[in-house]
Protein backbone atom coordinates (compact mmCIF):
# COMPACT_ATOMS: atom_id res chain seq x y z
CA UNK A 1 0.00 0.00 0.00
CA UNK A 2 1.02 3.92 -0.77
CA UNK A 3 -0.33 7.11 -0.98
CA UNK A 4 -1.06 8.97 -3.87
CA UNK A 5 -2.56 12.08 -4.44
CA UNK A 6 -4.79 13.09 -7.75
CA UNK A 7 -6.73 16.02 -8.75
CA UNK A 8 -9.04 14.50 -11.16
CA UNK A 9 -12.10 15.65 -9.20
CA UNK A 10 -10.93 18.93 -7.56
CA UNK A 11 -12.28 22.09 -9.69
CA UNK A 12 -11.80 25.62 -9.36
CA UNK A 13 -14.21 27.85 -7.24
CA UNK A 14 -14.42 31.57 -8.76
CA UNK A 15 -15.39 34.57 -7.24
CA UNK A 16 -17.00 37.57 -8.30
CA UNK A 17 -15.52 40.85 -10.40
CA UNK A 18 -14.61 43.25 -8.25
CA UNK A 19 -15.36 46.69 -9.47
CA UNK A 20 -13.02 48.62 -12.15
CA UNK A 21 -10.42 50.58 -10.41
CA UNK A 22 -10.75 53.21 -12.76
CA UNK A 23 -13.60 55.86 -12.57
CA UNK A 24 -12.55 57.45 -15.99
CA UNK A 25 -10.69 55.02 -18.69
CA UNK A 26 -8.87 51.90 -18.37
CA UNK A 27 -8.56 50.08 -15.39
CA UNK A 28 -8.42 46.39 -13.80
CA UNK A 29 -10.90 44.42 -11.70
CA UNK A 30 -9.60 41.15 -10.30
CA UNK A 31 -11.70 38.20 -8.40
CA UNK A 32 -10.23 35.16 -6.04
CA UNK A 33 -10.08 31.87 -8.19
CA UNK A 34 -9.10 29.06 -5.99
CA UNK A 35 -9.12 25.24 -6.03
CA UNK A 36 -11.61 23.18 -3.97
CA UNK A 37 -11.97 19.19 -3.51
CA UNK A 38 -15.56 17.39 -3.71
CA UNK A 39 -16.55 18.34 -0.44
CA UNK A 40 -15.90 21.87 -0.48
CA UNK A 41 -12.58 22.39 0.96
CA UNK A 42 -10.00 24.60 -0.42
CA UNK A 43 -7.04 22.69 -1.19
CA UNK A 44 -3.51 23.56 -3.14
CA UNK A 45 -3.43 24.93 -6.45
CA UNK A 46 -1.72 22.21 -7.87
CA UNK A 47 -4.52 19.59 -7.85
CA UNK A 48 -6.12 21.82 -10.35
CA UNK A 49 -3.18 22.10 -12.48
CA UNK A 50 -4.38 19.50 -15.00
CA UNK A 51 -7.56 22.16 -15.89
CA UNK A 52 -7.11 25.76 -17.28
CA UNK A 53 -7.31 28.13 -14.70
CA UNK A 54 -9.94 31.40 -15.04
CA UNK A 55 -8.59 34.23 -15.28
CA UNK A 56 -7.99 36.38 -11.98
CA UNK A 57 -7.54 39.74 -13.47
CA UNK A 58 -8.84 41.72 -16.64
CA UNK A 59 -8.93 45.07 -17.90
CA UNK A 60 -12.34 47.15 -17.81
CA UNK A 61 -13.23 50.75 -18.61
CA UNK A 62 -15.12 52.86 -16.59
CA UNK A 63 -16.71 56.47 -17.13
CA UNK A 64 -18.31 56.89 -13.89
CA UNK A 65 -16.32 59.88 -13.18
CA UNK A 66 -15.55 61.71 -16.54
CA UNK A 67 -15.63 64.98 -16.93
CA UNK A 68 -16.60 66.43 -20.06
CA UNK A 69 -14.17 68.62 -22.25
CA UNK A 70 -15.99 71.96 -23.19
CA UNK A 71 -14.63 74.07 -25.41
CA UNK A 72 -15.46 78.21 -25.85
CA UNK A 73 -18.55 79.71 -27.42
CA UNK A 74 -18.70 80.54 -31.11
CA UNK A 75 -19.22 84.17 -32.48
CA UNK A 76 -22.71 84.99 -32.14
CA UNK A 77 -24.61 84.49 -35.62
CA UNK A 78 -26.15 88.00 -35.63
CA UNK A 79 -24.42 91.04 -35.62
CA UNK A 80 -27.56 93.14 -34.31
CA UNK A 81 -30.27 91.82 -32.55
CA UNK A 82 -30.87 87.61 -31.69
CA UNK A 83 -28.72 84.88 -32.97
CA UNK A 84 -27.13 81.54 -31.88
CA UNK A 85 -23.67 80.19 -30.61
CA UNK A 86 -22.05 77.17 -30.52
CA UNK A 87 -19.73 75.24 -28.72
CA UNK A 88 -18.14 71.82 -28.83
CA UNK A 89 -19.02 69.65 -25.97
CA UNK A 90 -17.13 66.19 -25.26
CA UNK A 91 -16.87 63.42 -23.16
CA UNK A 92 -12.74 61.78 -23.48
CA UNK A 93 -14.04 58.23 -22.09
CA UNK A 94 -12.89 55.87 -24.76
Amino acid sequence: VRECVSGAACGFDVGQWTECNATCGDGWRTREVVCKNPAGDQVDMSFCSAHNPPATAAVCKSCTECSYDIGPWSTCTATCGSGKQTREVSCPCP
